[in-house]
């Protein structure tokens, strides 16, 4: 069993890590409650922006021999993120409107697989390489234990995005029109929503989230390497599954409790702990939908059931 010293020393990287899953779930939240699409690709798009970072900034060779200084190349990620949802939004995602959920999800899927096999023409996804943001550098102590830039900006990214998502939503005709969207595609449009501007924008907005969130997990892992920023969605999605797919502020803490109970596992000596560490956000996700449906009521031939 770990000590209270060990605990206390994967406190700082779960926090850290529960940011970005909060964060990476409030953009699959945001995205579902207005397309009604749960977004499996919103890893795989974080992942090809952040290896078009590392080929532009310091760590690569360059495009052509041509090379950015490293914020632009950051720049260019988020907006290379934000393009591909984009254009996924609004060209693709109307063909699946008037799908199931499911169809709608299995296309971007699809554009899941799409992406990695390009990333590993391009740069083989087995091959680990690293990503380090400037913020890095920037170290101070607390208590014992050394923060870092990265740490403190995801933790604050984390909490100024999810807030002002769901302010936004709350109070905006742009986050109206979003709601009525997610409640009734087709009433909205009759209502006069243009409906398709307001996908598109709600597909941009979850492409930047895509590029900011990839940008700090690549550079939080020790190397970076496309499949693992690929399916850094799942634990989101887990995050996203607890608050029920409508619910930010439930995503936010779960997104963060998960980022905890993750880090906090790496302390543990039992290697049954340690070596199944994924398996925390569904086992989390899992006993949060239990929990809730505990007092669920079925109405069956008249009579009310628990």
């Amino acid at each position: 069993m770990p000590g209270i010293e060990d605990l206390l020393r994967y406190l700082i990287p779960g926090l850290a890590f529960g940011a970005v899953y909060a964060v990476s779930g409030t953009g699959l939240v945001v995205l579902y409650r207005t397309t009604g699409v749960l977004n499996f690709a919103f890893g795989a798009i974080g992942a090809m922006g952040v290896h078009i970072a590392w080929q532009l900034g310091g760590e690569g060779p360059g495009f052509f021999g041509i090379k950015t200084g490293r914020w632009l190349s950051y720049l260019i990620c988020v907006a290379f993120c934000a393009l591909v949802s984009y254009l996924y939004g609004r060209f693709l995602a109307p063909v699946f409107a008037q799908r199931d959920p499911l169809t709608r999800a299995l296309g971007t899927l699809g554009m899941l697989l799409i992406l990695l096999g390009v990333m590993n023409w391009r740069w083989r996804i087995q091959d680990a390489r690293k990503l380090t943001l400037p913020m890095k550098s920037w170290k101070f102590n607390v208590g014992d234990y050394v923060v870092n830039g990265t740490q403190v900006t995801a933790l604050v990214f984390g909490l100024i995005l999810t807030i002002g998502v769901a302010a936004y939503l709350r109070t905006s005709s742009t986050g109206t029109a979003m709601r009525a969207v997610a409640s009734d595609r087709d009433v909205a449009a009759l209502l006069g929503v243009p409906v398709k501007r307001v996908e598109s924008l709600a597909w941009s907005l979850s492409g930047v989230i895509c590029g900011v969130v990839g940008l700090l997990v690549a550079d939080m892992l020790a190397t970076v390497s496309a499949n693992g920023l690929t399916f850094f969605v799942i634990p989101a999605i887990a995050a996203a599954v607890i608050g029920r797919l409508v619910d930010l502020r439930a995503t936010f803490i779960g997104g963060f409790v998960i980022g905890l109970a993750e880090a906090e596992a790496s302390g543990f000596e039992w290697k049954v702990v340690t070596n199944y560490r994924a398996m925390v956000p569904f086992i989390i996700a899992i006993g949060c939908m239990v929990w809730m449906a505990r007092k669920r009521t079925i109405v069956l031939s008249g009579r009310a059931m628990r």
